[in-house]
């Protein structure tokens, strides 16, 4: 069993509804448990509002390409923005003290904790994403 999602959308944070849309049909079909459904749900609204806002500038413009692999094994997410990319590197830690009363800048750190893998591609904008499915 595979199947794939696909969704381009304007940069700008009007379309998060679409991709709450796409989530929920994705959690109804594959039969999604509460746990992994509000990790994945959560993950992928944060990784689209990051290329919205940091990758695209806000520049409608401006696309961001999303696509959602499920497998029996895996749920893969890729959200890749039209913008110059970043040095996730650069990424200050939200835990140092220095940041703790900082009103943003935890999105990256939430995603790394509730999913299994994430990585970037060489450009920076491209995050990839991905949460081993439970058993059955």
């Amino acid at each position: 069993m595979q199947k794939k999602y696909t969704l381009t959308i304007s940069a700008s944070f009007d379309e998060l509804e679409n991709i709450q849309d796409l989530t929920e049909k994705i959690i109804k079909e594959h039969n999604i448990g509460e746990d992994l459904g509000n990790g994945f749900s959560l993950v992928l609204s944060e990784a689209c509002s990051n290329a919205i806002k940091h990758g695209s500038n806000f520049d409608e413009s401006m696309s961001v390409h999303i696509a959602v692999e499920i497998t029996a094994e895996l749920l893969k997410i890729s959200v890749r923005d039209e913008g110059p990319g970043f040095n996730p590197a650069d990424v200050p830690d939200p835990l140092a003290p220095e940041n703790l009363l900082k009103p943003s800048g935890r999105g990256v750190y939430l995603m790394k904790e509730y999913a299994d893998n994430v990585s970037y591609n060489e450009q920076g904008n491209e995050i990839r994403i991905e949460f081993q499915r439970p058993e059955k």
